[in-house]
């Protein structure tokens, strides 16, 4: 990933040119002030008659970057001040400022946070090395492995630490899969945006290896390529990215032609947008196509509303000649027939992942709805009530409108 000058406004948070020194979050907060708040917003909150801000909206996009996860208290503090220090009769031009304080502001803190626990760890590892006659302080591999264990314990702020010191020692296979860990890691804290800065960091380094890299002391390329291109589809599906899934899916393909998992994951990601509108429209007991028109035409939501069936069903044809016997593959064909209308390729696919697999809930829940939708209350019933038997924490939870109606549904038949 080339890195652009990340702001409108001068000189904001000093980045290292070094590709692999980037600080994920910074570039995200950088990128969020500089480009968005002090670009795009101000166009959007300042009425270009009065020159006055719109309060409410400015003041919801910026609890946008004070809530994100990737935050610290004392970042989200300087976040805080910022909203608070504008009011009606702030210019486009103060609030310009303001953003750059607040930029610089935020860089200072988060170098000082990182230095602090990046050193804490390291002195914690200079004793050990002392006490047992190792030599980890200067190993990459060592602090990756360290922080995938305080990833997996859930102590993220230590474990961000540690991928840290592994992505400024690190080189080659080992730099890729610690940008690939921290990814992880802000992933787990649902810091998505900061996720994907890190996942594309670790593409951009992998797309350009060669071959005096290679080391069989780690995973073969290939093996490490399928890794980080399925880690950043998975990242892009959580972002409503559904485009940017199936290339990332694509990648993986091409790099292994016989992973099935990938073949039904870009088969999902290809109707995805198409999927969750319907579960949507399900939920909220409204018109489905009306739904799909206004998601659409929506600025907000055109990007999140993507539907390539015929892409899915040859994803899913190929993942079923590759694995008869998979249930998801089964499962997620039955979904794509039934959106289009073909009510007994659908009734046919889903009860054959039933078959395969008869704790899959999600197929009955599928196949409910498809039956519903021909007029086959019985039927649907039948399949409701096993599917809030297979699922019941999530079915209980569930008080949507869809689900208040088919409680119903279940009385009655």
């Amino acid at each position: 990933m080339n890195i652009k000058v990340l702001a409108l406004l001068g000189v904001l948070i000093a980045i290292p040119t070094q590709a692999k020194a980037v600080d994920p979050v910074l570039l995200y907060v950088g990128t969020f002030l500089g480009e968005y708040v002090a670009g795009k917003l101000i166009d959007e909150v300042w009425d270009s008659v009065t020159d006055k801000p719109d309060m409410r909206l400015l003041d919801a996009r910026l609890k946008d970057l004070e809530y994100n996860s990737a935050m610290r208290g004392e970042m989200r503090d300087e976040i805080r001040k910022l909203r608070e220090s504008v009011n009606e009769r702030t210019t486009r031009e103060e609030f310009r400022k303001m953003v750059q304080k607040t930029n610089a502001e935020i860089g200072s803190i988060k170098r000082r946070l990182d230095n602090i626990e990046e050193r804490v760890e390291k002195l914690e590892v200079e004793n050990d090395d002392l006490k047992n006659n190792t030599k980890n302080a200067e190993n990459a591999e060592y602090f990756r492995l360290r922080g995938k264990k305080f990833r997996d314990a859930t102590e993220f702020h230590r474990s961000i630490a540690c991928f840290n010191i592994a992505v400024k020692l690190g080189t080659g296979k080992t730099l890729i899969l610690s940008l690939d860990g921290r990814a992880h890691a802000y992933k787990l804290m649902n810091a998505r945006d900061v996720a994907l800065v890190d996942y594309s960091e670790a593409v951009a380094q992998y797309e350009k290896r060669t071959e005096a890299d290679d080391k069989r002391d780690l995973l073969t390329w290939s093996e490490l390529g399928v890794i980080i291109y399925n880690d950043r589809a998975s990242a892009w599906t959580g972002k409503l990215e559904y485009k940017k899934a199936v290339t990332d899916y694509t990648d993986v393909i091409r790099i292994n032609p016989n992973n099935t998992s990938a073949y039904i994951m870009r088969g999902c990601a290809s109707v995805g947008g198409h999927h969750r509108a319907r579960l949507i429209a399900w939920e909220n007991h409204v018109d489905f196509e009306a739904l799909v028109k206004y998601m659409k035409d929506s600025e907000k939501y055109s990007r999140e509303y993507y539907y390539n069936p015929a892409g899915a069903l040859k994803d899913f044809d190929e993942a079923i000649r590759r694995e008869p016997k998979s249930s998801d593959a089964f499962r997620n064909r039955g979904i794509v027939h039934s959106f289009e209308g073909k009510f007994d390729d659908a009734v046919s696919d889903l009860s054959e992942a039933i078959h395969l697999d008869p704790a899959d809930a999600g197929a009955n829940f599928w196949l409910a709805l498809t039956y519903e939708g021909t007029g086959k209350i019985s039927e649907a019933a039948s399949h409701y009530r096993q599917y809030a038997k297979l699922a019941p924490k999530q079915w209980e939870a569930d008080k949507s409108k869809g689900a208040e109606r088919v409680r119903q549904l279940m009385i009655k038949n």
